[in-house]
């Protein structure tokens, strides 16, 4: 009876010519050199923060901000903090936000509904192109030459003898609020254009007796 002897594993022998040990060694230089630079990068920082007297950290947050904010959804002087004036831009970022997505999801859906009626009547495709870029040089004049005051929304009530109440938007936050629904109506529109040409005819003309 013959015994058979398992051939004992060849030590892998280490050599530059090895392409797992040439990535290991790059990956092990860059890691280096990236760890380098964010030390050099830290520690200057620190050094020169320190050397000018320069308090690091959230203290900041409640000191005076010394600066007005135009627009502004809750009450706001100059002589509050940091940290309500970030408070108030958070608060005017989430209410362009709002209104910017409403705004651009309606007209946007009207605009793509008229545009696939249109190609279909026509033929032609809506020149998006040329109705933004007029739409984005005209606007900006005309508001200047009509408008330069506030933009009054209101929803009156007595008070006294006299109606009062509403909301204000200031000149900025209109030309804003009219640049972000015009940048993401054009895509809304183009979505819907194109999702309700990507229909067949077939299944129109399938769904229209269950109208």
């Amino acid at each position: 009876m013959t015994i058979k002897k398992t051939p004992s594993p060849t030590r892998r022998r280490l050599s530059w010519y090895d392409p797992s040990l040439r990535s290991w060694i790059y990956q092990g230089l860059i890691l280096a050199v990236v760890g380098f630079v964010v030390w050099y990068l830290v520690s200057n920082t620190l050094h020169n923060l320190s050397t000018r007297n320069i308090a690091t950290g959230f203290g900041f947050l409640h000191r005076e901000a010394g600066f007005a904010i135009g627009e502004s959804a809750i009450a706001y002087t100059p002589a509050d903090t940091y940290g309500r004036a970030i408070m108030v831009g958070l608060l005017n970022t989430l209410k362009v936000s709002v209104m910017g997505v409403v705004a651009a999801t309606l007209f946007g859906t009207i605009l793509g509904h008229w545009a696939r009626k249109r190609q279909d009547a026509t033929g032609r495709v809506l020149p998006l192109g040329r109705i933004a870029m007029l739409l984005l040089i005209g606007l900006p004049v005309l508001g200047w030459l009509v408008s330069g005051a506030s933009l009054a929304i209101d929803m009156p009530y007595l008070k006294g003898l006299n109606f009062t109440g509403g909301m204000t938007l200031s000149p900025e936050f209109a030309a804003l609020l009219a640049g972000l629904v015009l940048y993401m109506s054009a895509f809304v529109a183009e979505v819907v254009r194109s999702g309700i040409q990507a229909v067949d005819r077939g299944q129109w003309e399938a769904a229209g007796p269950l109208v």
